[in-house]
């Protein structure tokens, strides 16, 4: 009832129309968010993997694109799942994650890490990984008959004799592992041995991360939701 001075308008609405129209709109919502959610995920991806090449020095890219940010799970909806992971892969002897956080790499056998010399045989260039055929189990360091030293294998095969080979690899304990190629000729470094190795925090990976996530999922969203707005008719 109306008081003198009130104007009361009466409205009512014929919902039908719309309700029809969005009668599956929850379930394709569910749909839109997921695909905006791994659209970011993947955003997240690619640039991590420019981010990798501008901080570190890569030697092997497909490897290191694949391992700097590994997505999994994804969003699903099937799977009632409405996040995505975005992580650095975890891989044994991968220190990756380190370059984020900074730290140490403590040996995995020993009390030493070998690091290979720079322009050392095992590093002739900074952009070259070290051969197979010189990794340290390649060598197959053995102790000599006589004596303590560690004899590896000998220039052109054969077998070592003696406490140390007139060719081939050697390790002087402590200090690392050196190779001489001919007889009276100079030992060249291969390996320098150290009891710890600093790893710099040099990635600023989490922080990337967050900034393009944030960013590209309100794109995202917008878009996938403007989509199924237009296909109904509602826009």
């Amino acid at each position: 009832m109306a008081t003198r001075g009130t104007l009361v308008v009466n409205i009512n609405t014929d919902c039908t129309v719309l309700l029809r129209r969005t009668k599956h709109y929850d379930k394709r919502l569910a749909y839109n968010v997921v695909a905006a959610i791994n659209e970011s995920a993947l955003a997240v991806q690619a640039a991590e993997r420019v981010n990798v090449r501008k901080k570190l020095h890569v030697r092997i890219g497909p490897f290191i694109d694949r391992m700097i940010a590994v997505v999994k799970p994804k969003a699903s909806v099937l799977g009632k799942r409405a996040f995505a992971e975005v992580a650095i892969g975890q891989k044994e002897r991968l220190i990756l994650a380190l370059t984020e956080t900074g730290g140490r790499k403590d040996p995995k056998v020993g009390k030493n890490v070998a690091i290979p010399y720079r322009t050392g045989p095992a590093r002739r260039t900074l952009e070259e990984s070290v051969p197979k055929a010189l990794y340290m189990t390649a060598l197959k360091f053995k102790k000599a008959k006589k004596g303590s030293a560690l004899i590896g294998k000998r220039v052109g095969g054969g077998k070592s004799k003696g406490a140390a080979a007139d060719t081939g690899f050697y390790i002087i304990p402590d200090v690392g592992v050196f190779l001489r190629t001919r007889k009276g000729q100079k030992s060249q470094l291969v390996y320098a041995f150290k009891e710890r190795w600093k790893v710099p925090k040099a990635l600023g990976w989490l922080l990337l991360a967050k900034k393009v996530a944030e960013r590209s999922v309100q794109l995202a969203l917008f878009r996938e939701v403007s989509k199924t707005l237009r296909r109904e008719g509602l826009v």
